[in-house]
């Protein structure tokens, strides 16, 4: 810088530069303002802040014991479902034991008075009950009855599907259209439906060929 012109030039730059730092200032100035109120407006809410934090931890610990509540509300659920679910089951296998007693004192009546279609009935009953969830849930004390009422059944049943077959042979043998329909329908309920259905298709078959002759 030799000249006037040179120093006056830099002079100016320098005072530019001055101002710019002095506006850049003014703005900090400003902003540090602001931020002093708010900083005091933080201050203020410190208070509640500290409130919210208790009311927080407090609702976090509603939180959790209302888990656990009702984590022993479902285990309790689950226990009273269990212990339902065991008198149902029972009750059902009383249920049964009564059915198995009184098929088996009714079945003896009812062939002794050949009234097979009662007999049937009773026999279908007993078939559908479930022999082994009797035989693995019984008691001591029956334990014997059950198998006796069980041998029983089994036996009589055996007695009526071989007195259904020869029942059945003879009223189509005498023509006796009544007889061979009643049988007929004994057949399913002995459960022995297939062999009561060839049966009477052998025989529908035989009477239908009679009628072509005739």
């Amino acid at each position: 810088m030799s000249t006037i012109e040179e120093i006056q030039a830099e002079l100016r730059a320098l005072t530019e530069q001055e101002d710019e730092i002095n506006e850049s200032l003014d703005a900090l100035l400003q902003e540090r303002g602001v931020l002093e109120d708010q900083l005091a407006s933080l201050h203020k809410l410190m208070p509640n802040l500290g409130l919210i934090h208790n009311d927080a931890k407090q609702l976090t610990g509603m939180i959790s014991f209302t888990s656990q509540l009702a984590d022993n509300v479902s285990g309790k659920v689950r226990q009273l479902d269990l212990a339902k679910s065991r008198v149902l089951a029972a009750s059902l296998r009383v249920e049964d034991v009564l059915d198995l007693k009184f098929c088996t004192e009714g079945v003896q009546t009812a062939l002794h008075e050949e009234s097979y279609e009662k007999a049937a009935a009773l026999i279908h009953r007993f078939l559908s009950m479930d022999e082994a969830v009797l035989q693995l849930s019984e008691d001591a004390a029956e334990g014997s009855s059950l198998k006796q009422s069980f041998t029983t059944l089994h036996e009589a049943a055996a007695k009526l599907r071989s007195l259904t077959h020869s029942k059945f042979d003879s009223a189509v043998n005498s023509g006796d259209v009544a007889s061979v329909e009643r049988f007929f329908k004994i057949f399913p309920l002995l459960g022995i439906k297939e062999e009561g259905l060839t049966k009477f298709a052998k025989w529908q078959s035989a009477q239908t060929s009679t009628q072509i002759e005739v």
